[in-house]
């Protein structure tokens, strides 16, 4: 058993002065720890969303929430109390991980919470999902206090659920004509390896399905766009709110991406993106640039969450 010292020694010392500052500077810490933005799916370049029952990584496209059990002096007895509030602890955050999940964009015009209301079966496999989440942190506090973390991953059998089924299987794209005659009439760097969208200074908000388009409203990516393969295992489009040369250093858009300008959304759709014409013309100029937009090689590179957008 972790916790040896006798339950009424413990609650003598939590009611005297001592025990009093303990308890006060506990909660003070907790507070910091809990509305922290790095109280959530560390990282120093990801965009994290914070809610008051967990955060959505954006970046990694990951969910966490935090429970907590009830001090170990206030359970009836002491018997077999650490199993019994890790038990608590770990009920406390599928509860609140179940409801950070609802907050999750599908798209400019829904949530994950909208949809699973309406659809039972599509309520029971996150559920079954949320079940399944894995514990990432197990930690006591001095007043016996359990403490866990829950994490979900975005990715896989979650976003196979929540796609539209215009993302589908695409074929790879077929160069037209010879690879001698490409290469002699266009120059190599001129086919790029990836996509960043500078959004930042935009209200943008991040989404499993954005689109983006010209400034005529026609697509330039989305749904139509994506392989269903790739939109799976790594999202549609990744995150990122720190500008440190972001397309030099991300492996998901390669050595030569093409940075382009965001300069608006689409309706006030906030996952919708709009472009200059004149960037939309040069990823559409040369067929190879639809494979990495096959592949989902797309940033977007966003302001970080000063101010919850809803």
């Amino acid at each position: 058993m972790r916790f040896k010292e006798p339950l009424k020694n413990l609650k003598k010392y939590m009611n005297s002065p001592a025990g009093f500052i303990l308890k006060s500077s506990t909660l003070i810490c907790s507070f910091f720890l809990f509305f922290s933005p790095f109280a959530y799916c560390n990282g120093t370049d990801d965009l994290v969303e914070l809610f008051d029952t967990g955060g959505i990584n954006w970046s990694k496209g990951i969910v966490e929430a935090r429970g907590t059990s009830e001090p170990f002096s206030k359970m009836p007895s002491n018997e077999k109390i650490e199993n019994e509030s890790i038990k608590l602890a770990k009920q406390d955050a599928l509860n609140n991980l179940f409801e950070t999940v609802k907050e999750v964009r599908i798209d400019s015009e829904s949530k994950v919470g909208q949809l699973i209301m309406k659809n039972s079966l599509l309520h029971s496999k996150v559920e079954e999902m949320i079940g399944a989440a894995q514990i990432v942190k197990q930690k006591y506090l001095s007043d016996g206090t359990v403490e866990i973390v829950l994490q979900m991953s975005l990715y896989g059998g979650f976003t196979q659920l929540f796609l539209p089924s215009g993302i589908r299987q695409i074929e790879p794209v077929k160069q037209i004509g010879s690879k001698s005659s490409f290469s002699a009439n266009v120059p190599s760097e001129a086919v790029f390896t990836g996509l960043l969208v500078d959004a930042r200074g935009i209200k943008i908000n991040p989404a499993m399905v954005i689109r983006i388009m010209d400034e005529t409203g026609e697509k330039v990516y989305g749904p139509a766009f994506a392989s269903r393969e790739f939109a799976v295992q790594h999202g549609m489009c990744g995150y990122v709110h720190d500008a440190f040369d972001y397309d030099l250093k991300a492996p998901r858009i390669a050595h030569n991406p093409l940075t382009v300008k965001a300069l608006n959304v689409g309706s006030r759709k906030y996952s919708d993106i709009v472009i200059s014409n004149a960037d939309a013309a040069k990823i559409r100029k040369i067929s190879n640039n639809l494979a990495f937009l096959k592949k989902c090689r797309v940033i977007l590179l966003v302001d970080g969450f000063e101010e919850e957008w809803n």
